[in-house]
C-alpha cells in the first residue's frame, strides 16, 4: 500500500510547482523538504551551505526526510540532492512511490539563471555546467525512481495529468469529479466552520501555474485496498 508520493529531480524542473498542483488534484498533504529545513533552521539553504557546509546540510536533509516519511498521504517535494544518498533512497522505497521529473538543460537554465539561492549552481549556470551535474546525478535519480515524467514542452496541468494517470494505472488513485470530493477535502473547525488542508514546509514562492483551474476539473481519490478515501484529515 502506498504511503507517500516523492517528487525528485534536478534543480529547476518544477518539483514544488507540480507538488502544489498535485495536492489540489488528489487531496494529499504537501511537504516541501527545503522549505521545511529553512523554517526549522531559521536560515536559507545557501546560508546553511556557507556556514555549516554541504555535509551538514545533507545530514539535516536526511533526518528531515526520515521524520516526514513516518506520515502518510503526503506529496513530498525533495531537494535535488536527496537521491544522492543511499539512505534516502531506502527511505523513499520503503515509504511510497518516487517520481522523477526531468527537463532539458536548456529549460533548467532558463528557469534558474537569475536564481541566486542555489549554491551548487554557482559558476555552473551554463548548458555545459548543468549538463555535467545532471550526468553525475542521473544514475542516483534512476535508482530512486519508480516512474519518470518529462516536463519539457508541457504545462503544469499536463504533467499532473500524466502523474495521476500513472498512479491510477498502479491502483493508487481513482478519478472522480472535483465537485463530488470537495467536501471530503475540507477539515471541519469547531463550531461547524471549515478550513482548508495545511501545506507543511511549502514556501510562499510556490508558483501560480497550479492556480485558477476551472471548478469542473477532475479530481483523484486515493484508493487503499477495496476502500476509497479522499482528503488528508485522517491522522498520520
Amino acid at each position: 500500500m502506498i504511503k507517500n508520493l516523492y517528487l525528485v529531480g534536478f534543480m529547476g524542473v518544477g518539483k514544488s510547482t507540480i507538488a502544489r498542483a498535485l495536492r489540489r488534484r488528489i487531496g494529499w498533504e504537501l511537504v516541501d523538504i527545503d522549505s521545511m529545513i529553512v523554517r526549522e533552521q531559521g536560515m536559507p539553504v545557501a546560508q546553511i551551505f556557507a556556514e555549516r557546509g554541504e555535509e551538514e546540510f545533507r545530514r539535516i536533509e536526511s533526518e528531515t526526510l526520515a521524520r516526514i516519511s513516518e506520515g502518510k498521504h503526503q506529496i513530498i517535494s525533495c531537494g535535488g540532492g536527496v537521491p544522492m544518498r543511499q539512505e534516502n533512497i531506502r527511505i523513499m522505497k520503503e515509504n511510497g512511490i518516487c517520481i522523477l521529473l526531468t527537463a532539458s538543460p536548456y529549460v533548467i537554465l532558463k528557469r534558474v539563471e537569475k536564481d541566486t539561492s542555489r549554491p551548487l549552481l554557482q559558476g555552473k549556470k551554463t548548458i555545459k555546467g548543468i549538463s555535467g551535474l545532471i550526468r553525475e546525478r542521473m544514475p542516483y535519480y534512476e535508482k530512486a525512481c519508480d516512474e519518470r515524467v518529462s516536463v519539457n514542452r508541457r504545462t503544469v496541468r499536463m504533467v499532473v495529468d500524466e502523474i495521476v494517470r500513472r498512479m491510477t494505472k498502479r491502483g493508487y488513485v481513482q478519478e472522480q469529479n472535483r465537485e463530488q470530493s470537495r467536501e471530503k477535502n475540507e477539515i471541519r473547525e469547531p463550531g461547524g466552520g471549515r478550513r482548508k488542508d495545511r501545506i507543511r514546509g511549502a514556501g510562499a514562492q510556490d508558483l501560480k501555474q497550479g492556480q485558477g483551474w476551472g471548478s469542473g476539473e477532475s479530481r483523484a481519490t486515493i484508493v487503499h485496498g477495496a476502500s476509497i478515501q479522499s482528503g488528508i484529515s485522517k491522522p498520520k
